[in-house]
C-alpha cells in the first residue's frame, strides 16, 4: 500500500508496558522500514479491563479472546482517518502459532 501512495500512509498499533505482551516496538521497526506515520496506543492494565464491560454490546455471543483489543486500536485510528484496513489475523494467515506447526502431524497421522 506504501509503495502506491505518493505520502506516508497512517499506521496504528497498540503496545503494553509488559515486555512479553508488546507488540509495538516490533510494529515501529516494520513502519520505519515501509516508511508510514505510525501512532502508538500504549494501554494501561486498567484501560484494557475497561474494555470488558463494552464486550456484550461488540459481540452476539461468548466472547473471552484478547482479539477484542482492537477496538482500541480502531478508536486510535479514528482520531485521525475515516476508514481503515485491519491487520488482525495474520498469525492465522502465515501460521504464527505454535498450534500451527502440529497441523502437518495430525494430518499425517
Amino acid at each position: 500500500m506504501q509503495v502506491q501512495s505518493s505520502r506516508p500512509i497512517k499506521t496504528f498499533t497498540i503496545g503494553f508496558m509488559e515486555g512479553g505482551y508488546n507488540e509495538a516496538t516490533h510494529a515501529k521497526k516494520v513502519a520505519e522500514h515501509l516508511g508510514t506515520d505510525t501512532l502508538s496506543l500504549y494501554v494501561t492494565p486498567q484501560e484494557a479491563l475497561n474494555v470488558v464491560p463494552l464486550l456484550p454490546s461488540m459481540y452476539d455471543e461468548p466472547f473471552a479472546d484478547p482479539s477484542r483489543y482492537p477496538l482500541l486500536v480502531s478508536k486510535l485510528a479514528r482520531s485521525s482517518v475515516t476508514v481503515s484496513l485491519s491487520g488482525d489475523g495474520g498469525d492465522e494467515l502465515f501460521g504464527g502459532y505454535t498450534r500451527y506447526l502440529l497441523t502437518k502431524k495430525i494430518w499425517q497421522s
